[in-house]
């Protein structure tokens, strides 16, 4: 059909897609002249009308799709397949996504036994690698693994002995770990960090599997299906330089000579029977038998006779790999016997994974469809729901410091506040333990509790007194704990595998909303952020809007922006509307309708909030737009002869609402309360909090963030009551205070205690140039002066002046004003450790003004290669209107991806408040070079001034001055990888339910043993009923 009229850009896939029809795509390694992947194609045509009626039904759904046994996948709504660097269509083969395979098989307990002896060199081990490889892919987060490197020790040819011995690859050395992306990485470059050398003995690991699947503690699920896979070459010698005996010398005496002869140790020449021992007589008598899977890497009789006779005497299956392409075709037997000796005839909710269709994170709900009054499977339909719009959805039903998570039905965390975003990930996520995040060293206790309950499906609630976290800053900045009483409400998400709870701390316990002003009539007009709108296709709509928003292009300092000069603008986050991912997906309710609402004064259209039925807004926003008008007449009343340009004000309120003067067009996701700046100030609320320097978005170039909160007013006292101020040092709010200690808030602003319940944040981004010049100037420019040093005056010295945040981030440095906007590593989040290293380590292990804190995060961020900064930054998307465009006509912004997903360890450091008194000094003398430092905190902030005098960094310069970079690193904040850290997290097996584990049903794989057939009999149940057949194919 014609592509230029078909396809259109779907917001919700994010790209241009077609509801017209579903587009087919079958694996390279599929030949296209199979008659039976023709007919795949031909039968399933007719889905497209189910997948266009699910769609009309609800227009949030993503993907829908169908893939078959064949490798045919069928998705809707269709969409030009995408390309790989060459040129080429890129490879997609169904049956080895997380989807599929969980459908087919069920949970599962695997066993990958490697041969890693000499012989496996070359080209045999890189076949063996691909297919361990392949095995690990397609196994979920329900199945367990290990994997053993079977190998012995040897005399080499002349005598040296080399020792080597079978060992397990896993942390857990006596049994199956349980799946996890973590568990899967760790394995894979294990596997990659083997070199074959060795002798071919395999006793040692056919006893470990046996004994994992025999005398596991605790045990292995029950009626589940034990597989055992094993990898060889089959060959009972390994080369002329592996023997089996050490070599000696002989010694002949003739015509008065003496000769010595060398003999080398006789060459190794396996024999199996330790081998069919082992397994014949321990196999049989086990009540779930292992059924091993056994691939020669070589071609022809020479390597059949030891893996055929191991798989077809253990109910199992033998093949041969001839290559490290398309493994899973080679592997085919073992998939086969998965799906056909298994049955699932229940819905089954995936771990999430990262779509490759690029939807980011999603899970997947899929059920197996089975040839009606057959065993076949015929296909595996599924449905997508990304954990962005699941996400959307929980944080729209929270409130002040409310948070919600989500986790699995083994407590591993899937939402979480202390979790990346979903969006921000790059790879299939490691997901920490639920412990890790709600408690710390082990408190509050009584969390035990909940998550024991949690997990055995119960709904409730508890009261917990106890640690509980707040957020820093941004993601990389951490959390610090305070001890608070909260309550867990939780419950089991039906049928899932999942389960939610929500941590209410006893002062949001009540929802505290903002009241409506008085006098709404004398309120200025509320425009909503999209400016282009007003000024294009609404503009008849709203005809004074025109001249009210005074909207300029091309403006100095703001660089292709849009501006609105004469009026603030609103942004609503999608958490203040009831369905926050019709918002994402539609952007509704419109321009027109958010207008009307947030300028309404009528009760007709109260603003009751999502529990009311049919409503749009959630809680607060009226008033709260109302109540944030008021700023923007003492924005607009500044005086004109401020020290610094403030390039934009704005306040975000815990509703989600955001106001901006000027106005422009932000991201449609945009959450205010999500921004470091508005963290950064609820952390310190009692301070003015400054940020690190950031290149703005809207081209503005580098800025630093003023921000403070700003407090809800306490309810007003009724007739004949007012507040009980007294003499107690923990005075309510509206009472008189001189300090912070005062306040039960602690928190004193104009000779006032505040409440402690913080409404929003307000905020102004100064240019970083203006901010660094005024600074400077009130030292009399002695920042960065430079003169001749006291104790050298051959040598020239400065004063270098620091501000450094409560983080050890670099707020003022002179080297940032110069640095490329396109080198974000030289300005953005800056350690000051970096620059002054000595100087750091001094504050944290000497003076105690920072504490070094590390913690473990498992959805880490790992670069490809060494980090080089941007070129340039022309071509890249700035503006939220240019990433609208962009969108509407090609699609989502596909990011080139040089990260890959890791687990690492967050090194960071935050000031200790105790010790952040009066005037610190001390030495600077270091590698890098020698001067004095002085250190202040500077009053109702969270920044320090550091000024270093008389500093001559001469010995810096050197390049080979090794010392030097070192000393600048000992004290530096960031993410380091942590490799083989996998048993970090707690891997005991986990107590599932039998009923996880699908019933068994009859058949035979076949078996070719020296070419002689070779079958089983296996004793397995299903009962498969029409009903159950035609429920599936309707769904």
């Amino acid at each position: 059909w014609d592509l230029d009229y078909s396809f259109s850009v779907g917001s919700v896939f994010k790209k241009k897609v077609s509801f017209e029809r579903s587009v087919v795509k079958f694996p390279d390694s599929v030949s296209r002249g199979d008659a039976r992947a023709a007919a795949d194609v031909k039968w399933t045509d007719g889905l497209d009308e189910l997948f266009k009626k699910n769609y009309n039904n609800d227009s949030s759904l993503r993907w829908q799709y169908f893939a078959s046994p064949r490798g045919l996948v069928r998705i809707y709504p269709s969409y030009e397949w995408e390309r790989n660097f060459a040129g080429f269509h890129r490879d997609y083969d169904p049956r080895i996504r997380p989807w599929y395979v969980s459908s087919t098989s069920g949970p599962k307990n695997v066993m990958i036994v490697l041969d890693c002896s000499s012989s496996m060199s070359g080209a045999r081990w890189q076949i063996a690698k691909a297919a361990a490889r392949t095995i690990l892919n397609t196994l979920t987060q329900q199945d367990y693994v290990n994997a053993i490197c079977a190998r012995g020790s040897y005399w080499s040819y002349y005598s040296h002995y080399r020792y080597f011995t079978t060992r397990t690859l896993g942390c857990l050395k006596s049994g199956l770990l349980p799946a996890t992306t973590s568990i899967k990485r760790d394995l894979m470059e294990k596997i990659d960090e083997i070199e074959p050398d060795g002798r071919s003995l395999f006793v040692d690991a056919m006893r470990k599997t046996m004994d994992v699947f025999q005398l596991s503690k605790p045990p292995l699920k029950g009626k589940c299906q034990n597989v055992a896979i094993f990898l060889t070459d089959g060959l009972r010698q390994d080369g002329n330089d592996v023997r089996c005996e050490q070599g000696y010398y002989t010694y002949s005496y003739s015509n008065g000579h003496v000769t010595r002869t060398y003999h080398p140790g006789r060459k190794c020449n396996e024999e199996w029977d330790e081998v069919w021992e082992e397994l014949e007589t321990r196999n049989p008598f086990i009540s779930d038998k292992v059924h091993f899977f056994a691939y020669s890497v070589v071609s022809g009789d020479t390597g059949r006779s030891l893996p055929s006779r191991v798989a077809c005497q253990n109910y199992g299956s033998f093949g041969e790999l001839h290559s490290p392409f398309n493994t899973y075709e080679n592997l085919t037997n073992y998939y086969n016997f998965l799906s056909l000796s298994t049955m699932t005839t229940s819905l089954v909710w995936t771990a999430p994974y990262i779509d490759v269709f690029g939807l980011g994170l999603l899970v997947t709900i899929a059920v197996p469809v089975y040839l009606e009054n057959s065993q076949e499977v015929v296909g595996v339909v599924g449905i997508d729901a990304t954990l962005e719009g699941i996400e959307n959805l929980l944080n729209a039903r929270t409130w002040g410091s409310v948070y919600s998570f989500l986790i699995n039905q083994d407590g591993d965390t899937v939402i979480h506040p202390r979790l990346r975003p979903s969006a921000n990930l790059v790879d299939d996520p490691v997901y920490p333990k639920i412990q890790e995040l709600e408690q710390s060293r082990g408190e509050p206790a009584a969390f035990s509790s909940v998550l024991s309950d949690m997990l055995a499906g119960k709904e409730g609630s508890a009261s917990v007194t106890g640690p509980r976290f707040v957020a820093k800053g941004d993601f990389q900045d951490g959390f610090e704990f305070r001890t608070q009483q909260s309550i867990y409400y939780y419950a089991p998400v039906n049928n899932t595998g999942y389960y939610m709870a929500i941590n209410i701390p006893l002062l949001d316990a009540q929802y505290h909303q903002a009241d409506q002003p008085a006098n709404v009539s004398k309120l200025p007009t509320t425009y909503y952020y999209r400016i282009d709108e007003y000024i294009g296709a609404l503009k008849n709509d709203f005809p004074g809007a025109l001249a009210a928003l005074d909207v300029r292009e091309n403006v100095p300092g703001y660089a292709d922006l849009r501006i609105a000069f004469g009026k603030s603008v609103v942004k609503l986050a999608p958490r203040a509307f009831c369905d926050p991912l019709r918002f994402l997906v539609e952007e509704y309710p419109g321009t027109v309708d958010v207008h009307r609402f947030l300028n309404s004064n009528s009760n007709t259209t109260a603003n009751p909030g999502c529990a009311a039925a049919a409503t749009t807004y959630a809680r607060a926003i009226r008033p709260a737009s109302q109540l944030t008008s008021k700023f923007e007449t003492i924005w607009s009343n500044r005086p004109a002869n401020l020290p610094v340009r403030i390039a934009s004000s704005y306040v975000g309120t815990q509703s989600g609402l955001w106001r901006v003067l000027p106005g422009f067009v932000v991201s449609r996701s945009f959450d205010p309360t999500a921004r470091p700046w508005f963290k950064r100030a609820v952390a310190n609320p009692a301070k003015l909090a400054l940020s690190p320097v950031y290149l703005d978005a809207g081209g503005v170039g580098k800025v630093v963030t003023l921000s403070e909160v700003i407090f809800q007013a306490p309810p007003v006292p009724g007739v004949n009551q007012s507040v009980d101020c007294g003499s107690s040092d923990s005075k309510p709010a509206t009472c008189s205070c001189a300090s912070n200690s005062d306040c039960s808030s602690s928190v004193c602003r104009l000779g006032r205690c505040t409440s402690e319940h913080p409404f929003g944040v307000v905020g102004i981004d100064v240019r970083y140039s203006d901010f660094h010049r005024y600074v400077v100037s009130l030292t009399d420019q002695k920042c960065g002066s430079t003169y001749r040093c006291a104790s050298n005056s051959a040598k020239q010295c400065q004063t270098r002046c620091y501000l450094v945040d409560d983080l050890g981030h670099l707020v003022l440095d002179e080297d940032i004003g110069t640095a490329d906007d396109a080198d974000e590593r030289n300005y953005l989040n800056v350690p000051f450790g970096y620059r002054e290293g000595k100087v750091m380590t001094d504050l944290v292990y000497n003076k105690g003004v920072f504490e070094r804190s590390v913690v473990r995060d498992y959805q880490g961020l790992c670069d490809v290669a060494p980090y080089a900064p941007r070129v340039t930054n022309e071509g890249v998307v700035f503006t939220a209107e240019e990433e609208r465009q962009y969108v509407l006509t090609r699609g989502d912004i596909r990011k080139f991806q040089s990260q890959f997903g890791c687990v690492q360890d967050v090194v960071g450091f935050s000031d200790v408040v105790a010790k952040a008194v009066g005037v610190l000094q001390g030495s600077a003398k270091g590698p890098c070079g020698e001067g004095n430092y002085f250190v202040s905190a500077v009053p109702e902030t969270n920044l320090y001034l550091v000024v270093i005098d008389n500093w001559n960094g001469d010995a810096a310069k050197n390049a080979f001055n090794f010392n030097c970079h070192i000393a600048n690193r000992v004290s530096t904040a960031g993410a380091f990888r942590v490799s083989n850290q996998t048993c970090s997290q707690d891997v005991e097996a986990r107590a599932n339910d039998d009923e996880q584990c699908p019933a068994l049903r009859s058949y035979t794989p076949p078996c070719v043993q020296n070419n002689r057939a070779f079958s089983h009999v296996y004793s397995s149940f299903v009962v498969v009923s029409s009903a159950i057949v035609t429920l599936v194919l309707a769904l």
